[in-house]
């Protein structure tokens, strides 16, 4: 069997190329299955398995010709094609119907992320095609991957239920992610949360609840809350302006892979999404999460996660991610086990051969 995994953006944010990167590295070694990683975008390419856009292409609407182009030529050397999916995209009621070996790869519910991604009028027309063009293209595709299960069921719908769908999560490869060192206190409860930028959905605000009351009354808890990324000004002055905040939160900007993993060598735990249903969504499957807990960090988070199953004990779900910070203290914190433990507790769930024999599987039957 003969899989090809194509991707084309504007631009390949670096967790999709570590993404695709888990993909392509074991692919290489595999005998059971012949699997190829492809991916193009607008900028010169920095990976094997990476191809940049010709110059005449780098324009919306133009880059998903080319994008067909690129599968048409590449449906024909394989048994089945996996493309990530391309939101509000118009040429595939030309070129749907003629690719029998399709199947879209899905990260997010699409209609509902345009308005959140473009706000004002420009968010709703993306959403309104994507509503029409993708029902369309779904319906033709040989089979639906989604990230979640809630994700596959919901693509499912929109097809009308009559194409197969499987469930492809995000993995990594644990040995390439180095253990952290361990420098936890054992005394302060430190939490890392880390993301490119705070938005809405990450739900830092909640978070700020949390802090504010387990600092309320008599035996307040001692707690430092380690910020990685851009937080907004609003979300500055929050902090600044209360006491009790700033004394929990600690607000580190963007940093390099060795001057995070210093930060997080003394956290105690990790901090997944908080407020997922923002985006209409209740379960996920993050690269920061498999990354935290092949580092050895334990995870809080506001939703449910494809991979891990629910007796997995180091990862714990605060519904509506109100995060019952002294319970999480009392789970994961004064150095209760070692990082190895966590990640070899986690090992078998996050890894991405496994989610890739997973659809190979799939497909085989």
């Amino acid at each position: 069997m003969k899989i090809i995994h194509l991707t084309v953006v504007r631009e390949l944010p670096g967790g999709i190329q570590k993404q695709l990167f888990f993909e392509y590295e074991p692919a290489r070694d595999e005998k059971a299955y012949s699997w190829e990683t492809h991916a193009w975008h607008d900028y010169p390419a920095e990976s094997p398995f990476v191809s940049q856009v010709p110059a005449f292409f780098r324009f919306v609407f133009l880059r998903q010709i080319f994008a067909w182009f690129q599968i048409i030529k590449l449906s024909r050397k394989c048994d089945y094609l996996l493309v990530r999916h391309m939101p509000f995209d118009p040429f595939g009621f030309l070129f749907s119907p003629f690719i029998k070996n399709r199947i879209t790869v899905h990260h997010t519910k699409e209609v509902e992320e345009m308005v959140l991604v473009r706000p004002g009028w420009k968010g709703r027309m993306a959403s309104r095609l994507e509503d029409y063009a993708g029902r369309f293209t779904l319906k033709r595709n040989f089979a639906i991957a989604g990230v979640t299960q809630e994700i596959v069921d919901y693509q499912r719908a929109r097809a009308g239920g009559v194409v197969p769908g499987v469930v492809y999560p995000n993995g990594i490869s644990a040995g390439s992610v180095a253990l952290l060192g361990d420098e936890r206190s054992g005394e302060t409860f430190n939490l890392v949360f880390i993301c490119t930028e705070f938005s809405s959905w990450h739900g830092l605000e909640r978070l700020f609840d949390s802090a504010l009351y387990c600092q309320s009354g008599q035996d307040s808890l001692a707690i430092r809350v380690h910020l990685i990324g851009r937080i907004s000004e609003h979300q500055r002055e929050r902090i600044n302006s209360s006491k009790a905040l700033s004394r929990v939160f600690i607000e580190h900007g963007i940093l390099s892979e060795r001057e995070y993993r210093k930060v997080m060598s003394r956290c105690d735990a990790g901090v997944g999404s908080l407020a997922l249903e923002e985006k209409g969504l209740r379960e996920a499957s993050t690269l920061k999460v498999r990354e935290m807990l092949a580092m050895g960090l334990p995870v809080v988070s506001g939703h449910v996660d494809s991979s891990l199953p629910e007796s997995f004990p180091f990862y714990e779900i605060y519904p509506e991610g109100s995060v019952d910070l002294k319970k999480a203290a009392t789970l994961f914190g004064a150095r209760k086990f070692s990082r190895q433990e966590v990640r070899r507790a986690a090992e078998p769930f996050i890894t991405k051969t496994n989610a890739m024999k997973g659809v190979v599987d799939f497909l085989a039957s």
